[in-house]
């Protein structure tokens, strides 16, 4: 005998044997026990929750020869056919490959012909939502109006999607998925049957990861069992269905919560190499997170759940604030759908992380002064250290004096003040001819504004060689700004690559509270003076008075 799928095999044909939808159940009992049968029938839900099944079932019961208080005989020779399949009046049509109006049109000539050996002839539309239009409008007068000896079921997993007037001729169910606990028990029994060892820990694993839908779990488990020789552990499942063990998922949970970038994109890179599935990863760490904010606010129902990593997660949650802990959630959400539609999932879960570990470092410039002593010395002990100890502290500054400044120039950004900033740029010819500004005029010259205030300018350059020769020649460009436009700017450069980083991160704030949070500024050392070089001094003079002028004094 062919092999037969275990979805296919333990496929029950009686309501008995159905697992959950007992709400259904008991009203179509009661309809065959009152002789209360409806001409067109709607179930509607999640896939692999029951709605073909109960249809056949439905569709065999109401076709008892001999159904006695809404329970069929089991003697008659509808009862006992194996299955509706070898029932000529019990027809299923898959609405996905039959959607045109030929054959809506060839299925209403047919209904007007009586059972052979049925009281009704059953049809049961699957997927009905693939109907055309031109489809619907031609099943819509035969659905309202069928023949006495005609009950349509409808099934679909997308009610939104059919037309209104569908909707309002039939009698509609809505299939709720099946529980954790229920999917268990079945699990179980399949597995006992089949002689397939795995312990209940794996079980429930594949209950929850089946989502509610009974055809999925019985399927991964069928496929564990292939892939394991049937003795299944919990290692098995993650490998069949794309998942990591919950060890790695907690490991990457640890290493998000503790900003350890490094360790995280190591793991990550190593995940990527096994082929495993990031938007089933981003989902697990959402349900993580999830549980860990319910064993804070709910702790009797967090403790009353079966959940496999328990201690962990309430010792885990014990180390983060509430606050933290709904931002994450939102994050994470938020990663879960954008994840399903990218061409670069690694990247994007990457991205969470790198996320985080700047989130880090600005609340470190909150927390703490900055650099304060170090500034100090360098202004009034500008001797005190060798070039390349001062060259070292420099850049150390102009670090931590950047990341303030960039938050809040995109905090205070208005789109008349980058305007402004956009216009000088655009007219930088003239400046670069001028004595007085041509440094400052020719590094601005492949300079780009992306953000701009009354008081502050956020510039990028294509490589990070002009950022340095930005920041080196700083007094001057602010010097620049300051007396083309009369105003009093504070000014930071990044390169193109650095703010296709920050952008996200700042929008991401911004569409979540509305406003990004101000941080205490540094004041840049002035190593310069923001005015002109001897050099140019003596030219500008030179241009003022005329080549008459024999020497200057400084």
């Amino acid at each position: 005998m062919a092999y037969k799928s275990l979805y296919r095999k333990y496929r029950p044909n009686s309501f008995e044997e159905v697992c959950g939808q007992d709400h259904i159940i008991k009203t179509l009992k009661n309809a065959l026990n009152k002789d209360k049968i409806s001409h067109a029938y709607l179930f509607t839900g999640a896939r692999g929750t029951g709605k073909t099944t109960i249809a056949k079932i439905f569709a065999k019961n109401v076709n008892c020869l001999d159904i006695k208080d809404g329970e069929p005989c089991g003697k008659c020779e509808i009862c006992l056919c194996g299955n509706t399949d070898e029932i000529q009046d019990i027809i299923e049509i898959d609405a996905a490959s039959n959607n045109g109006v030929d054959e809506i049109r060839e299925l209403k000539n047919k209904i007007k012909l009586v059972p052979t050996s049925c009281k009704y002839k059953v049809y049961i539309i699957d997927e009905v939502h693939m109907l055309s239009t031109g489809a619907f409008n031609a099943l819509l007068k035969t659905l309202e109006e069928p023949p006495s000896h005609v009950i349509f079921i409808l099934a679909t997993t997308e009610p939104q999607k059919l037309p209104i007037t569908i909707i309002s001729r039939c009698q509609r169910f809505d299939f709720k998925k099946i529980s954790i606990d229920e999917i268990s028990k079945r699990l179980e029994y399949i597995a006992k049957e089949e002689s397939i060892k795995i312990d209940k820990e794996s079980i429930i694993e594949i209950a929850k990861l089946s989502d509610g839908a009974l055809r999925d779990a019985i399927g991964l488990l069928e496929q564990a069992s292939s892939f394991s020789g049937n003795e299944i552990t919990i290692d098995d499942i993650y490998l069949v269905c794309g998942n990591i063990s919950y060890k790695d998922m907690c490991y990457l949970t640890d290493c998000y919560l503790n900003r350890e970038v490094e360790n995280a994109i190591i793991k990550i890179e190593e995940i990527y190499l096994s082929g495993k599935d990031f938007s089933k990863i981003v989902e697990t760490m959402l349900v993580i997170f999830r549980n860990m904010m319910i064993s804070k606010t709910a702790k009797e129902y967090f403790n009353e759940k079966d959940i496999i990593i328990k201690d962990w997660i309430i010792n885990t949650a014990n180390k983060i604030s509430e606050k933290d802990l709904v931002d994450t959630i939102e994050k994470v959400e938020i990663l879960s759908r954008e994840i399903r539609l990218s061409n670069y999932p690694r990247i994007l879960f990457e991205l969470l992380f790198l996320k985080r570990f700047e989130l880090k470092q600005i609340e470190i410039l909150k927390e703490k002064p900055i650099l304060k002593e170090i500034e100090k010395k360098v202004v009034e002990e500008p001797g005190a250290k060798s070039e390349e100890e001062t060259k070292k502290v420099n850049e150390e500054i102009t670090n931590d004096y950047k990341t303030p400044l960039i938050n809040n120039t995109i905090s205070l950004a208005n789109n008349n003040s980058k305007k402004e900033i956009q216009e000088v740029l655009q007219n930088l010819d003239k400046y670069i001819v001028n004595k007085r500004y041509k440094t400052a005029a020719t590094i601005l010259n492949d300079a780009s504004v992306v953000a701009a205030s009354e008081d502050h300018i956020l510039l990028t350059y294509k490589y990070e060689s002009m950022v340095k020769n930005n920041d080196k020649e700083i007094q001057k460009i602010i010097s620049f700004f300051e007396n083309i436009l009369n105003k009093n700017y504070k000014l930071a450069a990044i390169s193109e690559e650095e703010w296709k980083i920050k952008r996200p991160y700042y929008i991401d704030i911004k569409n979540k509270k509305g406003e990004i949070d101000l941080i205490e500024e540094i004041e840049i050392p002035c190593n310069n003076g923001g005015g002109m070089s001897k050099e140019e001094e003596f030219e500008d003079v030179i241009e003022a008075f005329g080549n008459d002028l024999i020497e200057m004094e400084v």
